[in-house]
């Protein structure tokens, strides 16, 4: 190679294992502009583009890479990812098959097991991960994220069939993840062991609804504390300190816990809580642990009123992002006519989509803060409504954290939060809800007809 285009290359490649992937692609593309069916060089860009969440440009990059070099492994790895990006799941599973075929590779594996557990297959799953595992090294610091990204998916999986104690203790490895955790590292404090201390720091992490989730947990450690801060979200926060606990403060941040002015002896993770609490399924008692405003819940009590006569439903049509299966976990309104016809519905669906679509569909919508740009103001709405039906987005946990009986349709692949379909109808964070799952093929229409059907039994035997 011309020294000038190693030099050239290597400058890239130090830029793209950095996170600059805007330098490297520059760099890339001048390679390419002299060297243009060079295999490596379309291979590093196609991996550019999919970290940049262009994945049919990633696509494009690796067949013409595997055009010139059928047998690169690598790239029908990451050919694999990228297609999984866009839930294109028969496809990303052909290429790693089509990978394993060139010999055995740990992250092949782990991505399998990461399309496993996403399909609801969680089972599957655990093999490969330990198939991953088996090939690294703990002590190899460049095989660390690949190791503990085997650790991390190994975790969700058994999450995702209720085997606590063995799930908790591969959760710990989400730690060694960056774009996963996120350590609190201006609170000056050892992690916690669940013995009772002056002064603890306990923190939130991932979503908002793992957030209000977790806490269903803080009650466990609060004869283990004299003073507990609690940092959470600032749409959560509010919801906790409507609890007024004599020995809990909640902040949004870990200046505004230093601000405080209190030496802590021990911090950790809400997240972390499971593995000292939560360790099998009789650990669970599914109780309510947070409650609603009472003079906010007058109010919407008396705006529902004025919509005619009940059962009252808040309703949650849309789920999570593109990453996150949203084109599996929404049900749009135009499928929700046998139940809207038996119901007063109100909208507690967030975001740019749900006000349009409520209103073309003639669903009353009290503003953007009850439908979830404020959680104690959703909390309210819920308190006020007879029952909450929803796809599977963050209502469910504030739902379920009220107590408010609440029915989830859950989608044939949902996460771990809810279960694999042999883990049954409910879920052990919360004993009001109930989980109607989709069967294998099931079209969601049929799903709310058995929703309408539990509903006029509820209100049947409630006469």
């Amino acid at each position: 190679m011309n020294p000038v285009i190693r030099q050239q290359l290597e400058k890239a490649y130090e830029a793209h294992l950095s996170g600059r992937l805007n330098d490297a692609e520059m760099i890339y593309n001048s390679i390419l502009n002299n060297d243009m069916e060079n295999p490596t060089i379309l291979y590093l860009l196609g991996n550019v583009y999919s970290q940049k969440g262009y994945n049919g440009t990633a696509v494009n990059m690796l067949v013409n890479c595997l055009n010139a070099k059928p047998d690169f492994q690598e790239a029908w790895i990451d050919m694999g990812v990228a297609l999984k990006k866009e839930n294109k799941d028969d496809l990303a599973l052909a290429a790693w098959e089509r990978a394993e075929s060139l010999g055995p590779h740990h992250e092949i594996y782990v991505n399998q097991a990461t399309l496993y557990a996403d399909s609801g297959d969680p089972e599957k799953a655990i093999p490969l991960c330990d198939k991953s595992i088996n090939m690294l090294k703990e002590d190899d610091e460049k095989s660390l994220p690949a190791l503990a990204s085997a650790h991390w998916n190994k975790a969700l999986a058994l999450l995702s069939l209720r085997r606590w104690k063995e799930a908790w203790v591969e959760h710990h490895w989400r730690k060694k993840l960056k774009d996963v955790w996120h350590p609190r590292k201006e609170i000056d404090a050892s992690e916690w062991d669940g013995k009772s201390v002056d002064n603890l720091y306990l923190h939130g992490e991932q979503g908002k609804g793992d957030e209000v989730m977790y806490l269903s947990m803080l009650k466990d450690c609060l004869h283990l504390a004299k003073n507990i801060v609690v940092e959470l979200n600032d749409a959560v926060a509010p919801l906790l300190r409507m609890m007024e606990y004599p020995n809990v403060t909640v902040v949004t941040g870990q200046k505004e816990a230093n601000d405080l002015g209190i030496k802590f002896d021990a911090k950790y993770a809400l997240g972390d809580l499971g593995f000292l609490f939560r360790n099998d399924e009789k650990d669970f008692d599914g109780m309510a642990y947070l409650k609603a405003d009472p003079e906010r819940v007058d109010h919407y009590r008396n705006e529902l009123n004025k919509l005619g006569p009940g059962p009252y439903v808040g309703i949650a049509w849309i789920g999570g992002t593109k990453t996150t299966k949203i084109h599996k976990r929404t049900i749009g309104l135009n499928r929700w006519n046998k139940l809207l016809d038996g119901i007063t519905a109100v909208s507690l669906q967030y975001g740019d989509f749900g006000e349009p679509e409520a209103n073309k569909y003639g669903i009353p919508s009290f503003g953007e803060a009850s439908n979830g740009k404020d959680l104690l103001e959703q909390a309210a709405l819920i308190e006020a409504c007879d029952y909450v039906v929803t796809v599977a987005q963050t209502a469910v946990h504030l739902a379920g954290a009220l107590g408010k009986k609440t029915y989830v349709m859950v989608c044939e692949t949902p996460s771990w939060r809810y279960g694999a379909e042999s883990t049954g109808n409910k879920m052990p964070w919360y004993e009001s809800v109930e989980l109607i799952r989709q069967a294998k093929g099931e079209e969601w229409e049929s799903v709310l007809d058995r929703v309408n059907a539990i509903i006029k039994q509820d209100e049947k035997v409630a006469a």
